[in-house]
């Protein structure tokens, strides 16, 4: 199994366990490196079975142009497993080159087929699962009442999980 991890920073995975690291600077245990706003990529067509996309997508100018050459080189039914800020924390604001805010609609809304969305028109990703990920201090409450009070306070959640698979023809 070839797997992606996608501006992989200082979190180098290993190897012998399948791993590519990639990231838009030079370090040690990094694979490749190469400025993730110039398209293609310098992969093949259909070459990882799992990206992880950790704290990236929010530093990207153009999240269509990145998902569709994910969607490139990922194999049919590959998972991308994506982690961003989420928009009522202050973690999606506090960096000046996030460009962009997530919440769960986000994803939903790159995954449905929607020609006007010009995400995946074609449809390409179905959403398999999304995740609000609560701050440590909010994990001893149940989901449902993080989600209503989320209405009302701000920080509750830190971040999103969402986990993508690719489509492809037979």
């Amino acid at each position: 199994m070839k797997k992606l991890n996608f501006g992989c920073g200082r979190d180098i995975k290993p190897k012998k366990e399948g791993w590519v690291n990639v990231d838009v600077q030079k370090g040690e245990g990094i694979d490749k490196s190469f400025n993730f706003e110039n398209f293609p990529y310098p992969f093949k067509d259909n070459t990882f079975d799992y990206v992880l996309i950790k704290e990236v997508l929010e530093h990207m100018i153009d999240i269509k142009l990145v998902m569709n050459e994910l969607w490139r080189i990922g194999k049919k039914d590959a998972i991308i497993e994506v982690f961003v800020p989420y928009w009522n924390h202050s973690a999606a604001h506090n960096a000046p080159d996030h460009k962009h805010c997530f919440n769960k609609r986000t994803f939903e809304v790159i995954c449905e087929k929607d020609t006007q969305a010009e995400i995946n028109p074609e449809n390409k990703f179905e959403l398999i699962e999304i995740e609000l990920i609560p701050t440590r201090m909010k994990r001893i409450f149940p989901v449902f009442i993080l989600n209503f009070l989320d209405r009302f306070l701000h920080g509750i959640f830190i971040g999103i999980k969402a986990k993508i698979k690719i489509k492809k023809g037979l």
